[in-house]
């Protein structure tokens, strides 16, 4: 993940009043990698670039910018992840703008509902890819958002998303008092939130484990872990090799079940596990308490009738289903033609898809492991405070609810 405009991230802070005024106007603390203090830092360091530049939109927008011919607008939901959107009265925040860069409003489109239409497809498709004249184009999206918009989750849910960075996102009613998370406009439904936290060492750190665990072989990886009881014999695993937020902290800290949190061997743990597979599952384990714990705190309800679910992708998995070119039209006739609502709830149906349901007896013993697994946590968070790293970072005075967890 980008670190390098924390500095304009402090900066825009500053001007608004503070991290916690930017979070309630914003729904968000700024964060180095997105849209606000990206535009701040070219505005600082590519001075001309910026006064050149007549509009400034998001890679999300793209594809609607060239179907419409035109710089389409930003919808809500992207907006909201810019630290630029004010969520109380869903316009841009001139606070936000004037500590971002001047004249920053007359270089973004007017933000629009995520269910709202930026317009009809330009003539250059009509005439050249023979869509339909009267075929309208909606707002985009970014990937995120977009998954969550397409396996269609009903309340009470929450998505991880495994990638270069993990991320767990909850949805909310009304809109929640998460200074840590990322509050989202929600992508579906008008008036509800999206709650979003995102962790720095995902697959970069997983990928890195199965090469020294087992050659970058996958499938001997998933045997390890196949291989290892659940609770992993007490041997459990806090992997932060960059610096994450929640909590503060970086480094590794392994423990085993013989070890005494409140012993000077907790500070220190142990350097490796005696068996690679026990070193496979401390990783998946430590990362899934890790982000259990973090939900549990922003207000997330798991009990006993929690499920897993598997969601695949639901938009367009064969290009021709919805395609109106001359060469798929000649193939199999012209059909009725279909609202998006209608193709969409055809397209998805069964989606999505109960994969698991919670093992009898995990909760007996994942429990006393996650409350170790905190005090792991906070004793990285700890080490690095000592290290003096914290007092660079633009955090608030007063410890978050999130790092407080740790």
């Amino acid at each position: 993940m980008d670190s390098s405009t924390e500095r304009q991230c402090y900066r825009m802070e500053q001007s608004v009043g503070g991290v916690l005024e930017m979070s309630k106007l914003t729904g968000a603390k700024c964060h180095p990698r997105l849209a606000g203090p990206q535009i701040r830092k070219v505005y600082e360091t590519q001075r001309s670039a910026y006064n050149e530049t007549k509009r400034i939109s998001l890679v999300s927008s793209f594809l609607a910018s060239l179907l419409v011919g035109n710089i389409a607008s930003i919808d809500y939901t992207e907006a909201s992840g810019m630290n630029l959107f004010d969520l109380q009265s869903m316009q841009w925040s001139q606070q936000c703008l004037d500590a971002c860069a001047p004249d920053l409003r007359k270089r973004l489109m007017p933000p629009i509902a995520a269910n709202r239409l930026q317009g009809r497809i330009a003539d250059y498709y009509v005439k050249r890819w023979n869509f339909r004249a009267d075929c309208m184009i909606v707002a985009g999206m970014g990937a995120h958002c977009s998954a969550i918009a397409g396996v269609k989750l009903d309340d009470n849910w929450l998505v991880l998303t495994l990638g270069s960075y993990d991320a767990i996102s909850m949805d909310f009613k009304q809109r929640p008092e998460l200074h840590e998370a990322h509050v989202l406009c929600h992508p579906t439904k008008p008036h509800e939130f999206v709650g979003m936290l995102a962790f720095r060492n995902g697959s970069k750190l997983r990928e890195d484990m199965c090469q020294l665990l087992a050659n970058g072989d996958w499938d001997r990886f998933a045997q390890m872990l196949r291989d290892t009881p659940m609770g992993n014999e007490g041997h459990i695993a806090a992997h932060f090799p960059e610096r994450g937020y929640y909590p503060f902290a970086k480094g590794t800290l392994r423990w085993t079940s013989d070890i005494n949190q409140m012993s000077q061997l907790a500070m220190e743990g142990v350097k490796s596990f005696p068996r690679p597979e026990l070193e496979a599952r401390a990783l998946i384990e430590g990362q899934m308490m890790h982000y259990r714990s973090v939900a549990v705190m922003c207000g997330f309800p798991i009990g006993p009738h929690s499920a897993a679910y598997r969601a695949r992708y639901a938009f367009y998995e064969y290009r021709e289903v919805n395609c109106n070119c001359r060469r798929c039209l000649m193939r199999r006739g012209r059909r009725p033609k279909l609202s998006y609502g209608t193709y969409f709830r055809q397209r998805t149906a069964g989606v999505p898809k109960l994969m698991a349901t919670p093992t009898p007896g995990s909760d007996e013993i994942y429990t006393p492991l996650i409350d170790r697994y905190k005090s792991m946590c906070r004793l990285l968070g700890c080490q690095q405070s000592d290290s003096g790293h914290s007092s660079q970072q633009h955090l608030p005075s007063n410890e978050s609810s999130l790092n407080l967890l740790y």
